[in-house]
């Protein structure tokens, strides 16, 4: 059969719309992470890559399930439709409540370590100026083989 009937395509378009949402969901937790790894284009390439793989083998499962492996494209709309509800609804929740706990857990670690960070910062400048006091030291001391006014150059006048 090459068209599904309109019950099986209803019966086949609810689980496309939940794998769609689900996905949302991973994504959004991927992106959560982001927040609290670096995010690098290396980490971000590979996170992206790996969510694309996990995304289509679930996909092409679903279609195995459901629909003995028949690609239709109503389900492929389906999954994208749920996907895209999840991003504007319970994603936009998601992400930005684990935005603001990172902000919050951010100034806690900035209180904790801004002692530390003045006291480095000191260190550096400290060092940075010895480094500056040899180096004109050194300078001074610096012997040429001969001076600036000594040295014949071939002219052509």
């Amino acid at each position: 059969m090459y068209i599904a009937d309109v019950p099986t395509q209803l019966k086949n378009i609810m689980p496309a719309a939940g794998l769609g949402f689900a996905l949302g969901l991973v994504y959004e937790f991927v992106r959560i992470l982001r927040l609290y790894i670096s995010s690098g284009k290396i980490f971000v390439f590979v996170s992206d890559f790996l969510f694309t793989v996990f995304a289509s083998v679930s996909v092409f499962m679903l279609f195995v399930a459901v629909d003995n492996g028949h690609i239709r494209f109503y389900m492929i709309i389906s999954c994208v439709l749920g996907y895209v509800v999840c991003l504007f609804s319970a994603g936009e929740m998601l992400y930005s409540f684990f935005a603001r706990i990172h902000r919050v857990l951010m100034r806690i670690f900035r209180f904790i370590f801004r002692p530390f960070v003045l006291i480095f910062n000191k260190i550096t400048a400290l060092f940075e100026k010895i480094s500056e006091k040899t180096e004109k030291f050194k300078n001074k001391f610096k012997k040429h083989l001969k001076h600036d006014d000594e040295v014949l150059y071939n002219t052509t006048d």
